[in-house]
């Protein structure tokens, strides 16, 4: 690999970053919003209703939970 090859790959690593940063934080946005507008919900009612993982949503949680 020559060094023009690894900075594309760099870079592409980089915006695959930025956009997995940008998904959770508007995962975590939605959330709040359901969350606002519903007294309660578990975990699977937010993945199912908001379409998200399972594991996202715990993760979310978790993350809100610490704050």
């Amino acid at each position: 690999m020559n060094r023009h090859n690894a900075g594309s790959a760099l870079t592409g690593l980089t915006r695959s970053s930025s956009a997995k940063g940008l998904s959770r934080r508007l995962s975590r946005f939605r959330i709040l919003e359901f969350l606002r507008r519903v007294d309660e919900a578990t975990p699977s009612h937010l993945a199912q209703e908001l379409g998200v993982s399972l594991p996202t949503v715990v993760r979310i949680l978790a993350d809100l939970e610490e704050e």
